[in-house]
């Protein structure tokens, strides 16, 4: 009986011991990678990057003939790091998920102190603790207006960066705000087209068009001079309220444009590149001999498409610029004076912040990060550098990129989220991460995949 149940023992040792061996086989397949935008917070402590991370946990693995097959589920994670060292401080692992598709994680947006994140309802978290701060059910309790009116699709929520609130569109179709104390207010539809000002210019010019037709029935069958100028003047006034209007219009387009730029997944590093950076009274930008050229007279901020041309860095004094509300389009220039004959840049860019598209603008001494290539083509690795307004560079680091997919800045350091393109690729989920020091160019790298 005795060597019956070592037998036993033996056959089940060996099983456990052969399906832990499957396991671990099957393990080495599963995948770690960070998607969905990643966030900044500070505090006096730390500074933190917060973001969603998703576990491909692999259950079977077949290579035969060149085809790959694999199945699995995903678990997701809320994971917090710290900025300097990319070390893990906090990973929260969400609840089990039974439709991945509809339910998956998504980062809506953040204020100062909280996370909101969508999944299956709206909930906000801290991003230090990660403890659960607001629900669905609260957000109902402390707003009458939005009780059993929130939609259950992340579609209806977003988070308007300028204003600084959570905006809901409600089943209703109404639209409230949500401050970071969890009030809501509602938002009546383009109520910002019509300031104070632009509605007394309208009042204005409804009174002088009365005036107008008073007049013109009392000297009939020939107006009078007094006709005419009351005509000048409401031609003005319409001028100044289509001034306003516009203004209004631009600054919606910016505000939308930096809503565009906060969101993870531009396809090409490019799209958070520009040609020029505004300091005091001077343009500094990167032009090709072609660019200078179609430059003399005018300038034009614009984005950097062209990969297969040398830039120098000029500098120019400016007048009449269009800076309504941050925005750059048009000016008028004076001459362009090259700063350096010895640095070229190949494809080379200003990289942006994509809080307010601005270059990143550095200081002691006043410098810029700007993007360049090895070699032309869309295969060649990104070149970092840190460039002054000598045009001088600090420090260059070479990447092992083509691209990146999401960035973060804090002042002090550049975080660049990226794939390997080979066990991540094909989709916004990044699996490398880079934290680089801007004093010195140093760099703190992470593969989330060789983490676990």
């Amino acid at each position: 009986m005795k060597l019956a149940g070592i037998g036993l023992f033996i056959v089940i040792a060996i099983i456990v011991g052969f399906i832990f061996l499957i396991r671990s086989c099957i393990d080495k397949h599963d995948k770690y990678s960070q998607f969905d935008e990643a966030q900044l917070f500070k505090n006096s402590n730390s500074d933190i990057i917060v973001f969603l991370k998703d576990h491909f946990n692999v259950t079977s693995y077949s290579s035969q003939g060149g085809m790959t097959r694999v199945s699995g589920y995903s678990k997701y994670y809320l994971e917090t790091r710290d900025v300097k060292t990319l070390k893990l401080l906090k990973s929260t692992p969400f609840e089990k998920i039974d439709d991945p598709v509809k339910q998956r994680p998504k980062i809506i947006g953040r204020d100062e102190k909280n996370l909101w994140i969508f999944i299956g309802s709206i909930k906000a978290y801290d991003p230090f603790t990660h403890q659960l701060v607001c629900t669905k059910e609260k957000l109902e309790e402390l707003n009458p207006g939005l009780k059993n009116n929130l939609p259950e699709d992340a579609t209806y929520y977003k988070y308007n960066y300028i204003a600084d609130g959570l905006e809901i569109t409600t089943k209703n179709a109404l639209k409230f705000r949500v401050s970071g104390t969890f009030k809501a207010q509602k938002i009546i539809d383009d109520q910002d087209n019509e300031t104070p000002e632009i509605a007394a210019l309208k009042e204005m010019q409804k009174k002088l068009e009365n005036e107008r037709t008073d007049n013109a029935q009392k000297n009939k069958p020939f107006n009078s001079k007094e006709y005419w100028k009351l005509g000048d003047s409401i031609r003005e006034i319409q001028d100044l309220i289509r001034k306003k209007t516009d203004e209004i219009k631009e600054r919606k387009d910016y505000n939308k444009n930096i809503d565009d730029a906060r969101t993870k997944g531009f396809n090409y590093s490019n799209e958070r590149l520009g040609n020029a950076a505004v300091v005091d009274s001077t343009i500094y930008a990167l032009l090709s001999d072609k660019e200078l050229k179609d430059n003399s007279q005018t300038f034009h901020f614009r984005k950097i498409f062209n990969d297969e041309v040398q830039r120098q860095l000029y500098a120019t004094a400016y007048n009449e610029m269009n800076l309504s509300n941050g925005f750059n389009s048009y000016c008028k220039i004076s001459d362009w004076k090259l700063i350096s004959n010895n640095s070229t840049f190949l494809k080379g860019g200003f990289l942006e912040d994509k809080s307010n598209l601005i270059p990143i603008e550095l200081n002691n001494p006043l410098s810029w990060i700007i993007v360049t290539a090895k070699e032309v083509g869309n295969q060649s690795p990104l070149i970092l550098q840190r460039v002054n307004a000598n045009g001088i560079s600090m420090w260059t680091k070479e990447l092992p990129l083509k691209e990146f997919s999401d960035m973060l800045f804090t002042g002090e350091r550049l975080i660049l989220f990226s794939n390997d393109g080979e066990k991540i690729s094909g989709s916004d989920n990044c699996n490398w991460l880079y934290s680089i020091d801007l004093i010195n160019g140093e760099i703190v790298f992470l593969d989330l995949g060789m983490e676990n």
